[in-house]
């Protein structure tokens, strides 16, 4: 893997991590999900006083963010030689997802599984990770495909 795989690796996990955010931050303002993605991922390493802090988001959107740009890194050095799946292989990095979440929000915050939350939120969750996955694999085809002095 070279330099410019990296690169665009990281930047596509990135910008559909943020993506992906945004969607489920709607959802938890509309009610679907019950816990905002933010939090979920600052509870990591946060005590629960300061996570509805403006400090707990900012926590939340730097670990959610590196998350992601770990998983399109990781896409990356799975189809670097097979470029004509890298959406396929997206959307199977985004069911992964799904159930590696569901383990986290379950080892962290019991009364958060998955599977303990209502079926519209348990849809919302999958399909929007589905997309998210199928956009990790479209930016990161679009982003190699960039001339190597071109890319942010």
């Amino acid at each position: 893997m070279d330099r410019h795989m990296i690169k665009s690796g990281l930047l596509a996990g990135a910008v559909s991590g943020l993506a992906l955010a945004y969607l489920q931050w709607a959802a938890y303002l509309l009610n679907i999900l019950p816990y905002h993605v933010y939090i979920a991922a600052a509870s990591i390493i946060l005590p629960e006083n300061l996570l509805f802090s403006v400090f707990g988001l900012i926590v939340g959107f730097v670990l959610h963010t590196a998350f992601s740009a770990l998983v399109g890194l990781l896409l990356a050095y799975v189809v670097h030689h097979r470029l004509e799946k890298a959406v396929s292989w997206g959307i199977g990095f985004g069911l992964a997802a799904v159930i590696l979440s569901n383990f986290v929000l379950a080892w962290l915050g019991p009364e958060q599984p998955l599977l303990a939350m209502r079926q519209t939120a348990i849809y919302f969750t999958v399909i929007s990770r589905i997309l998210y996955g199928a956009f990790l694999g479209y930016l990161y085809k679009r982003y190699l495909s960039l001339p190597v002095g071109r890319l942010p």
